[in-house]
């Protein structure tokens, strides 16, 4: 399924997960570490193969998981994939990033992200380019309207991005499989979900290369929205609590755009206008 109309030119990248073990595929993914792999009181596990962590695989696909216990100290301990390989839209073809995934839990403090995530190695200090999907736990709970965050970067610093909390679908089942798109373009930014259009926004698009990646973190009261005093570290694997979230599918594919005067395209405008919360996140971004 690609979104708004859009016809798969090819498939870039594809991992459904099927090969059970203590780690994702290292011909496909690496992660994160060393400094940038802390974000604020959660630790990324080292998975790579120098690495003592796991990301690990099982029957249900792979386990994006969230620990209260570190081995390596005390923080939380998350987990992310990075794809080795980047992906940029051409003129007149969008890069289309799906993923598949479950939720398993609603304990508050949680976010799960897919995210393109890159910058120019001369700027990478200050700047970079991100568009990101978190579910955030916290506004996922049941009686409450469930909602989304969304953001963008276009070669600007770390810090609160241009994005907000949008509406999700009327029904929406926060531990039901979903599947969430974005697709990218040289002058716009889509959001999906199970092919329902979140937003479209033509501001702020990044333009340099990005890598694909899945997150599972806890983030810090500094970012109220998303944090949870229930949801702390221990000291011991005894007193462990291990959330997370089952990722079945990744794929990013380079597709065709919609004709300009297209429904789809109105549809985009409509929506976004009706749907997005004119409000600005404030948070750890992810590195």
């Amino acid at each position: 399924m690609l979104a708004m109309g859009a016809q798969a030119d090819s498939i870039l990248f594809q991992d459904n997960f099927t090969t059970p073990g203590t780690h994702l595929n290292y011909s496909n993914w690496t992660t994160v570490t060393g400094a940038a792999s802390f974000l604020g009181r959660t630790q990324l596990t080292n998975w790579t193969p120098g690495g003592s962590g796991q990301f690990v695989v099982g029957a249900d696909g792979a386990q994006l998981t969230l620990n209260t216990f570190n081995p390596t100290g005390f923080s939380l301990y998350g987990t992310q994939g990075e794809t080795l390989q980047s992906f940029q839209p051409a003129a007149n073809s969008p890069i289309v990033f799906d993923t598949e995934l479950r939720l398993t839990s609603l304990q508050p403090g949680l976010v799960y992200g897919m995210y393109l995530y890159g910058c120019d190695p001369s700027v990478c200090a200050t700047n970079h380019d991100e568009i990101d999907i978190e579910l955030v736990t916290n506004q996922l709970q049941p009686g409450s309207p469930m909602m989304v965050q969304l953001n963008r970067y276009a070669n600007q610093p770390l810090g609160p991005g241009d994005g907000g909390l949008v509406a999700l679908p009327a029904n929406f089942d926060p531990l039901a499989a979903h599947r969430w798109t974005i697709v990218w373009s040289l002058s716009s930014v889509q959001y999906l979900v199970d092919g329902i259009l979140l937003g479209s926004y033509s501001t702020f698009v990044p333009q340099g290369p990005m890598q694909a990646n899945e997150i599972a973190w806890g983030p810090a009261s500094d970012w109220a929205a998303a944090y949870s005093a229930s949801l702390q570290p221990v000291s011991s694997a005894s007193q462990n609590q291990s959330f997370e979230a089952l990722l079945t599918s990744v794929t990013v594919s380079q597709g065709a755009l919609p004709e300009p005067n297209s429904g789809a395209l109105l549809l985009a405008g409509l929506a976004s206008a009706a749907l997005m919360i004119s409000r600005r996140k404030i948070k750890n971004p992810v590195p």
